[in-house]
């Protein structure tokens, strides 16, 4: 009887070298370009994400005075802001914290005063006057453009490059993502009950360059889901998906529920303004949060707004009452439970992406986030040189054939349906992949003309 031999099943077309072989040059020259970006966008990230702590250290001068038994009333306070900048308009006002901490009154040119809800380019006029709520007196003020956050958002989100800035931001979030994505699959193991170098490192050898692909690969599968929530919330505020992601909100009627245009304060006869104070015992009374904000109405038929101050640590307690100026009437109010679905995922994924919304918590993990983008960049570096030969670049072989000869419909699928949601990487891509091919052309030509000259030089010294 004659022996039946076996044949190994041929692996499934998406772990076939050819395709690994793409995704590994793609995931290569992704890392090698986008590096530098990437550094950037992750230090300044951490240096936005510790600002709670950084600012009250570099503004104590600001931020604290000697806590005193009596405070003097909202209105003298934000008065005390007017006559020390008289040129200026009030705009907004933010109570002491507590004892020993100042007021806050936002100020600004009448010009800007009138745009306060519109969002418009060029640098804010505005700035935080800081008020001594125990004896009404100015302490200094800071201007919105020089706080430190403000500063670290700017260098963070466009390299105080304006929309080039944000192009930049824009490409280096989605190829991260991209070499995120790629390098989850260069990591998959083929082999089944695979344990070093896919769920444990190798440690011997901590100088060589196993010992940063095992790090590299390891540490990334284990962090993989981090970076993606990290970078995915990213994208809400990039310039293109962004923009993308904002026109959908408003399509699908998934905005802020802001108060009726019809709304406006009715005067009736000689009534004067309420006070400040009244809109404090009111905030008191009425908003969740200890910390709110009072914003100031710009006309006679204004309104005040009372807001929950609470910045993006704590999406659930945002409140917003509308109130007339003269009754002290809530008119309109509307709060976390009146947002809809989509706004509230954006809501939590912004806080999320900014350290804020599990506090300290939430800002280790955008540190953590930071780092380990970091670590990877780095270390890629380090195995590429590690493995470079000697007087050669030392890039993944490239594969010929046809483009998408080696890639499984779905992922086909799934390439084209980033490319659509993330415009910046769509158009990046193509082009990578048309000067890739321009490249692997010459120097297939350069090839062929090389060996044909070594054949007519063999030839003829054989003669």
């Amino acid at each position: 009887m004659s022996d039946v031999r076996r044949s190994t099943p041929p692996a499934p077309s998406w772990l076939s070298a050819r395709l690994y072989a793409k995704l590994w040059r793609l995931h290569f020259y992704a890392g090698m370009l986008t590096a530098p970006l990437v550094l950037w966008l992750c230090v300044t990230g951490i240096l936005y994400i510790v600002a709670p702590q950084v600012e009250p250290v570099l503004y104590r001068h600001l931020y604290d005075v000697p806590a005193g038994t009596t405070t003097t009333t909202f209105d003298a306070q934000v008065d005390a802001a007017r006559v020390a900048f008289p040129r200026l308009v009030a705009v907004q006002f933010t109570p002491s914290r507590g004892p020993g901490h100042t007021a806050q009154v936002a100020m600004t040119s009448p010009a800007e005063a009138r745009m306060t809800g519109m969002r418009h380019g060029g640098p804010s006029e505005r700035i935080a006057v800081f008020v001594n709520p125990h004896t009404a007196q100015v302490v200094g003020q800071l201007r919105d453009e020089e706080r430190y956050s403000r500063s670290m958002a700017q260098w963070h989100g466009n390299l105080y490059l304006g929309t080039t800035g944000r192009l930049l931001t824009d490409l280096g979030t989605t190829w991260t993502l991209a070499m995120v994505l790629t390098g989850l699959y260069l990591w998959f193991p083929r082999r089944p009950r695979e344990v070093w170098g896919v769920w444990l490192t190798r440690v011997k050898g901590w100088h060589g360059r196993l010992w940063w692909r095992d790090f590299h690969a390891v540490f990334g599968m284990y962090t993989s889901a981090l970076l993606v929530a990290f970078l995915v919330t990213a994208l809400m505020i990039t310039v293109s998906t962004g923009a993308g992601f904002t026109l959908l909100r408003s399509a699908l009627g998934q905005n802020v529920p802001m108060a009726p245009r019809t709304l406006a304060s009715a005067r009736d006869g000689d009534a004067r303004r309420v006070s400040l104070q009244s809109l404090g015992a009111l905030a008191d009374r009425d908003v969740r949060s200890a910390n709110y904000a009072i914003s100031l109405p710009k006309s006679p038929t204004g309104l005040f707004t009372v807001s929950a101050s609470n910045g993006m640590g704590s999406p659930t307690l945002r409140q917003d009452l509308t109130v007339d100026q003269y009754s002290g009437r809530v008119l309109h109010e509307t709060g976390w439970a009146d947002y809809p679905w989509l706004l509230k995922l954006t809501v939590a994924g912004l806080g999320f992406h900014f350290g804020a919304l599990f506090g300290l918590v939430g800002e280790v993990l955008g540190i953590v986030a930071c780092l380990a983008a970091i670590f990877f960049g780095v270390s890629g570096l380090v195995m590429w040189w590690k493995r470079r030969p000697a007087h050669a670049w030392g890039v993944p072989k490239a594969v010929t054939g046809p483009l998408w000869a080696p890639f499984p419909t779905g992922l086909v699928v799934l390439t084209a349906l980033l490319a659509v949601l993330m415009p910046t990487f769509g158009v990046t891509l193509v082009l990578a992949v048309a000067v890739d091919a321009v490249v692997l052309r010459w120097m297939g030509r350069r090839r062929t003309t090389s060996s044909a000259g070594q054949t007519l030089a063999t030839g003829a010294a054989s003669r």
